[in-house]
């Protein structure tokens, strides 16, 4: 048990570290998080994918988003859209994902104004329904 512990508390480090450098290295941080994605959502039928999908949003993905630069995420805001609907399209049976993903919605959500998320939203409703 203190193994198992003592690996879930190196990982959160390693994530802790990465979502900590983002603002330094905000385009390649931010590219590798985003690439990272798919991966995970390939693996839902994993019986480990709840702890890599909640680590994966609460430790790496929603810090990484509110701790890079107001400016650039709204200079990037048509990847981090097109990102987003990336994550709501692909087929994740588990429910966990889903109040995750919305907390990591609304990190970035938090960074615009609304001239910016007006459209933003606009476009996802038009695009979901």
């Amino acid at each position: 048990m203190s193994q198992k512990k003592g690996q879930d508390e190196l990982v959160h480090t390693i994530l802790e570290n990465i979502a900590s450098e983002a603002p330094n290295h905000r385009k390649l941080c931010l590219q590798a998080v985003m690439n990272a994605y798919p991966f995970l959502a390939s693996n839902s039928d994993s019986e480990l994918f709840e702890v890599y999908a909640k680590r994966y949003f609460d430790m790496l993905l929603t810090p990484v988003i509110r701790r890079l630069p107001q400016h650039f995420i709204s200079e990037h805001q048509a990847k981090f859209v097109m990102f987003f609907k990336q994550m709501y399209g692909l087929p994740v049976e588990n429910s966990l994902c889903t109040p995750l993903l919305v907390e990591c919605f609304n990190a970035f959500t938090l960074k615009l104004n609304e001239e910016v998320l007006r459209p933003i939203i606009a476009s996802l409703t038009k695009w979901s329904a």
